[in-house]
């Protein structure tokens, strides 16, 4: 048999390999939640209250946020002046290439910006927190394929802060951070890069930032991140170039 045809041969294998396999990664689920709680002013004048958006619909993209600004001010019994107030703004978006059958990308961004002010015998307290702006993106994985992560993570000094960037895989039992956590960046921030590989199963990009402003305080924290795994597509189309030029030299 000629080494021509025995090219023919193999590529038509490459070809109906790639056409027929279940090669390919799903998004199977999402969940979206901002929220906030907050407490401020003196004595009988006090304010308390509460926010929380969920959202699970599974979308190619999709933009959440809540805020809530306060202030008051005033004189207590005794002529004890007293002011507060907080401020909240949270929010996140992402967007998907391809289809929620068999995506090629992830990209996502988040912002939080939390504070509150006093004076006098004033007194405020802001949270976004457990979890106060979260993102997470399941999906699974039907052959193994290589991926790029990468991105970045802002935090402020001081106060109650956290924030996660993690892709994660379901071992059966609880979700394990072998493959990548923020947490384990040098002060749990900073730009990360990361190339690896993923075998068939289910796994999940992570993100968060909880924020806490009390008296005085100004906190903002970001993450951004891309997850790129490589479209099948493209290995098609090299399969099928190699079959054309078989063809033409077989002509």
């Amino acid at each position: 048999m000629s080494a021509i045809r025995l090219s023919l041969i193999g590529s038509l294998a490459l070809l109906a390999a790639f056409t027929g396999s279940t090669y390919g990664q799903s998004l199977t689920s999402r969940t979206s939640l901002v929220n906030y709680n907050y407490v401020y002013g003196a004595g009988g004048d006090s304010h308390v209250g509460s926010d929380s958006i969920p959202d699970v619909s599974l979308v190619l993209s999709d933009i959440e946020g809540t805020g809530f600004t306060g202030s008051t001010s005033g004189v207590l019994p005794g002529g004890q002046p007293y002011g507060a107030g907080v401020f909240a703004d949270i929010n996140h978006e992402f967007a998907i290439t391809g289809s929620i059958g068999l995506f090629q990308s992830i990209s996502a961004s988040a912002f939080t910006h939390v504070s509150a002010t006093a004076t006098g015998l004033g007194s405020s307290v802001m949270n976004a927190s457990n979890p106060g702006n979260e993102l997470i993106l399941t999906f699974t994985v039907a052959d193994p394929v290589n991926f790029h992560l990468a991105g970045s993570i802002t935090l402020p000094v001081g106060g109650a802060v956290s924030s996660l960037v993690a892709l994660q895989y379901w071992d059966g039992i609880v979700w394990q951070n072998g493959i990548f956590n923020s947490l384990f960046l040098p002060g749990s921030q900073g730009a990360f890069d990361v190339n690896g590989s993923l075998a068939p199963g289910l796994y999940r990009m992570n993100s968060a930032i909880s924020l806490h402003a009390g008296g005085n305080e100004d906190f903002t924290g970001t993450f951004n991140y891309q997850l790129t795994i490589p479209e099948p597509a493209t290995a098609f189309l090299l399969a099928a170039g190699v079959f054309a030029i078989g063809c033409r030299r077989h002509r």
